[in-house]
């Protein structure tokens, strides 16, 4: 059945791949494209792509959607009432809320455009942030080079700079990143040294180098300009010349560009974008835009600046070359600071199921944990927040979220066995003495509190998916299916130890944990003379966790109550209101997802209780069979009619359920086989060895490729997949599949 899944050709998922701890030198979408195109083909690759920390960008999408809701609310009251309705916004101000919300939805609109357009900008210039520090540019004072009577004949006119501002955009980012990479080519000037205006006495370091094709590159090494304030000498920083020298520009550029740009950017980001509109495609262009602001009326200081700036480019263009990594940092920090820098973790979808499977099993680098492949979930099952997390993080977080779990099962101790040893009243008052005072005072709960021992063992254990769900989180999952595959582990655990070891010896509890830290190999023995006589108290267990658990299920009494107080509470005049969450109440139009890990988990008990008392309780494996069977029904008929198709991971959950059902068979036996020697039943012992042998000969010969097997996809079925498809599939459907959410939202 997990190969008929991962054989569909409509699944995203199945053409994709998760890559995590991406080396700094591939952490870009191009970049990771390419270096999967090197090691397959060009044509296996259909796109790669790595999330960014867009922080910003997603608040302002969040706000957007927030204003979207607050306006449909207010057109759906106008459709009810027949009337405009109005509030007092923050200032004070009593406003019409249509007109405003829409006013305010328009700015979101092109706030949110804006910043989706410059990250697209510095995608396609290739900037990838590697170093987390911004990095200034010192300028130094001295004489302006000879080159204002060279840049006056090539000033652009009006007519020439009419442009659309999305190109404009456009350009202008090219043009800063190649300024700043180093790749500016003066091919309008006779020579570079007769443009940078270079005097004789040049140092070899300050020399222009040469591409290895011979053309012209000016470096950008040292990036010092000198600049006059009319009085005397300054220093500033590159960006701070920029931005100093269009301070006045003209009334039509303001209003065209800078009502934008004020509005949609902070005050760090709107500067850098104003520098980026400013410059054009070559340095020769940067002088004659700040030489155009001259000539169309700005005043004598922003002259002076503005041949600061040529200057800048000037000198920018003459002296020494940095590494090409640090000018991607300076401009990505310069533009955006932290905003937009890569992640170490993205996905890379492929055109053929057997690429995706083949780089699925390959090591892809010879660093340990670099290039580290998963399989990838669906596009709605992703995680995104914690996309992001370095290594260093995940590997804390692992050790912490590992901690928490021992601590809160020895914690768990001590309130399952004091419940399980309600089910032996007589025993336990001899342990607790207030418990004997309160028999002797109320003789009649000791039958109730016998009975209700199982149940509250059943209803204390519901807290746990919660609290281990919460603790999960520090591992940093991806997915869902990752949360449940890990939670299904820790709730397992929790179910063989507390619920099954602890419950059974918890007759004495006291001094079976004395006996057990004093000699562990005491285990078996205590087990082997408390289970007999719990076989009535584990059945009472799987019978009430079947039944009371399944008839809440049935009926679905939370979710109806839920439903029922949603409707009273929290907005709902709109379609999507209605549909909402609010606060932790959930209507019933959008059920919750099957939680599979609890149930999974209370399965591995039943398996766990059949195993052990299936020969010292006849009875045993009827009850079972009876819980499995209507379960069977029950939930075969809840994920037809209640609960959503998604999240599905193709039965990865049932791997690791097989793998520690074998684990338990394997207790099981062992936990017997201390119970015959205890009854010193010399003629079964020898018979029961020979079982014990073939089940651990089993796990061994099963966990060497049966697992394996499961979790791919062989190359064979691969290929059919491939061959029986058809030659013009769509893959429309992959493209932009893996895009962050903030990014499709244009």
């Amino acid at each position: 059945m997990r190969h008929k899944y991962l054989r569909q050709t409509s699944i995203p998922r199945n053409f994709t791949v998760f890559v995590r701890n991406i080396p700094q030198c591939y952490a870009e979408s191009s970049k990771l494209e390419d270096f999967f195109k090197q090691c397959f083909s060009d044509e296996a690759v259909l796109e790669a792509s790595v999330p960014l920390n867009i922080p910003s960008l997603s608040r302002a999408v969040s706000q957007r959607e927030s204003i979207l809701e607050r306006l449909e609310h207010a057109i759906a009251k106008l459709q009810i009432s027949g009337t405009r309705p109005w509030h007092i916004t923050v200032s004070g101000r009593n406003v019409d809320s249509i007109d405003h919300y829409r006013s305010r939805l328009e700015e979101h609109n092109q706030i949110v455009s804006t910043r989706i357009s410059l990250f697209k900008e510095l995608s396609l210039a290739n900037v990838g942030a590697t170093d987390g520090q911004f990095v200034d540019m010192e300028i130094s004072t001295s004489d302006l080079p000879e080159t204002q009577s060279k840049t006056a004949n090539n000033i652009e006119t009006p007519e020439q700079s009419q442009t659309t501002e999305d190109g404009f955009l456009t350009r202008s980012i090219s043009s800063a990143v190649s300024i700043l990479n180093g790749t500016f080519l003066p091919d309008a000037m006779s020579s570079p040294d007769a443009y940078l205006g270079l005097a004789d006495g040049v140092s070899p370091e300050e020399e222009v180098w040469l591409s290895p094709n011979g053309s012209d590159v000016i470096d950008t090494r040292a990036l010092e300009i000198k600049h006059d304030t009319g009085s005397a000498m300054g220093t500033m920083t590159l960006s701070a010349a920029f931005s100093e020298c269009l301070d006045q520009p003209d009334a039509e550029q303001t209003q065209k560009f800078q009502s934008r740009l004020t509005q949609s950017l902070q005050t760090s980001l709107s500067k850098a974008s104003t520098v980026a509109t400013k410059a054009s495609s070559s340095a020769t262009n940067v002088a004659i835009s700040a030489a155009s602001n001259v000539v169309r009326g700005a005043s004598v200081a922003a002259s002076n600046v503005a041949r600061g700036a040529t200057s800048a480019a000037s000198n920018v263009a003459s002296k020494a070359v940095m590494s090409a990594s640090k000018i991607s940092g300076i401009v990505h920090s310069m533009v955006l600071g932290e905003e937009g820098r890569p992640f170490t973790a993205g996905f890379v979808t492929f055109t053929k199921l057997s690429t995706m499977n083949a780089a699925l099993q390959m090591l892809q680098h010879a660093e340990p944990f670099a290039m580290q492949i998963e399989d990838a979930p669906n596009p709605q099952d992703v995680f995104w927040f914690n996309i992001g997390r370095t290594h260093k993080d995940l590997q804390v977080g692992l050790l912490v979220s590992c901690g928490l779990t021992l601590a809160l099962c020895l914690l768990w101790t001590i309130p399952i066995s004091f419940f399980a040893s309600l089910s032996n009243a007589a025993a336990v008052r001899e342990d607790i003495g207030w418990l004997d005072k309160l028999f002797d005072k109320y003789p009649g709960m000791i039958p109730v509190l016998e009975q209700l021992a199982p149940f509250l063992v059943v209803v204390f254990n519901t807290f746990l998916p919660n609290i281990l769900e919460a603790i999960t989180m520090f591992e940093g999952p991806y997915s869902s299916g990752r949360v449940a595959a890990s939670l299904f582990v820790k709730l397992s655990a929790f179910m063989i130890i507390q619920t099954f070891f602890v419950s059974a010896i918890s007759g004495s509890v006291i001094e079976a944990i004395s006996e057990i830290l004093d000699d562990w190999t005491r285990l078996v023995d205590l087990l082997a003379n408390a289970l007999p006589a719990q076989a009535t108290y584990f059945m009472q267990i799987v019978l009430i966790s079947t039944t009371t658990i399944g008839g809440w299920e049935l009926f679905r009494i939370v979710p109806v109550v839920m439903a029922l107080l949603r409707r009273y509470v929290g907005p709902s005049l709109t379609d999507k209101e209605k549909d909402k969450i609010y606060f932790g109440l959930r209507p019933l139009s959008n059920p919750k997802e099957f939680e599979h890990a609890d149930y999974s988990s209370q399965l591995i008990l039943f398996y766990m209780v059949l195993f052990v008392f299936a020969i010292i309780s006849p009875m045993t494996p009827l009850i079972t069979a009876f819980c499995f069977a209507f379960q069977a029904c029950l939930f075969r008929h809840q994920f037809i009619f209640v609960y959503p198709k998604y999240p599905d991971s193709g039965g990865k959950l049932w791997a690791n359920f097989i793998q520690i059902m074998l684990s338990c068979m394997f207790i099981a036996q062992v936990t017997i086989f201390g119970l015959l020697g205890l009854k010193k039943a010399v003629k079964q012992l020898p018979l029961y060895i020979p079982l014990m042998c073939i089940t651990v000969l089993f796990n061994l010969y099963i966990r060497q490729t049966h697992f394996r097997v499961a979790k791919y996809l062989p190359a064979r079925d691969c290929l059919k997949a491939d061959l029986d498809r058809d030659p013009d599939f769509d893959f429309d459907f992959l493209r932009g599949a893996y895009l962050q959410p903030q990014l499709k939202a244009e």
